[in-house]
């Protein structure tokens, strides 16, 4: 039998459409109508790998705070940190010893670093995690990738903090995450409860969703949260909606705040802080994106910093050659592509 590729894709298309969770979107779907914004605060982190060896890896984050009032930007705040984990043979069962640190810039061709406590159970979200490894992962990778998404988090979460106790935050201040706020970790939670203890203002923006529906106007329905899905830290006071907040945009996001948050006066403001750069989608998200990425300028500076000041030069050479291997085939591959 044949059969041509689009009446193909127009059967699956159909399918799809008939799914209970479209009928869902149609049933619950609201418009969202404009109003002025609030005095808004944008919040984002990045990171990136100075090196990583199998005995040493270094993380270079950044928090980005940008506040906006009245679509024009008010402030830029940028704190740094250093993430160091390394390994030696007496460690049992071969974990990473992890330390943070704050960052501050010295003139002297070298950072000046402060240790931070961030009393984070890794050991028992790894073990969870490794329980179930996929045929392609390794326990050394899973346990990197859960330390620096916690520590991603842990920052974040603490930017937020930071903002709220600030002189500048007021009762109209509204704070809005580059990502989800429903807790995944356990320190999530009790941290996302501090937080709503002292203000409800505080709201998650996610770009990726797994429903990708297509709205047909600005508007929003709630999220359908699937039961057997939720961990032990789910906080049921948080609500998640997904919503479209741009009649010509093309992409849905997650929305996640508090339930005492009135849910079209917060996308009300949304709707408003959004621009033609990323039609869509809030301005200060994209400035704040842009401020927290680590680029591989940075990465570099901070490579020959240490090299600067490293007593085994040769030593620290060879660790950097393990790295550089990783980003030369990885530079290789991508110029052999065929499109």
């Amino acid at each position: 039998m044949v059969i041509k590729l689009s009446e193909l894709i127009n059967k699956k298309l159909n399918d799809i459409l008939a799914l209970p969770d479209f009928e869902y979107v149609k049933l619950n779907f609201s418009k969202i109508s404009d109003l002025g914004a609030n005095n808004l605060y944008f919040a984002d982190s990045g990171y990136n790998f100075v090196f990583s060896s199998a005995e040493l890896k270094l993380i270079f984050f950044k928090t980005a705070n940008v506040s906006i009032t009245n679509k024009k930007t008010q402030s830029i705040f940028v704190d740094k940190y250093l993430l160091i984990l390394s390994r030696t043979s007496e460690q049992k069962h071969n974990r990473y010893t992890i330390e943070l640190f704050e960052v501050k810039e010295n003139n002297n061709y070298d950072l000046e670093l402060i240790k931070t406590e961030s009393n984070l159970n890794f050991n028992e979200t790894i073990s969870n995690a490794t329980n179930n490894l996929k045929n392609n992962e390794s326990m050394q990778d899973i346990e990197i990738s859960i330390i620096v998404d916690m520590i991603r988090r842990y920052l974040e979460l603490n930017l937020i903090k930071n903002i709220i106790h600030s002189s500048s935050f007021s009762n109209d201040s509204l704070i809005i995450l580059d990502g989800q706020i429903q807790p995944y970790y356990d320190f999530e939670k009790q941290i996302i409860l501090d937080i709503f203890a002292k203000t409800n203002n505080f709201v998650g923006v996610s770009k990726k969703t797994q429903f990708n529906k297509l709205l047909s106007q600005s508007g929003y329905y709630d999220l359908n949260m699937n039961s057997s899905a939720l961990n032990n830290a789910y906080l049921s006071s948080v609500r998640s909606v997904i919503a479209k907040l741009h009649d010509l945009s093309k992409h849905n996001f997650r929305i996640d705040f508090n339930e005492k948050l009135n849910v079209l006066q917060l996308l009300k403001t949304l709707h408003n802080s959004i621009d033609n750069y990323f039609i869509g989608y809030p301005y200060g998200l994209i400035l704040a994106d842009n401020i927290a990425k680590v680029s591989e300028q940075e990465k570099r500076l901070i490579n020959m910093i240490i090299y600067l000041n490293c007593s085994d030069k040769e030593h620290f050479f060879n660790l950097m050659n393990q790295t550089n291997a990783h980003d030369i085939i990885d530079t290789i591959n991508n110029k052999n592509k065929k499109y």
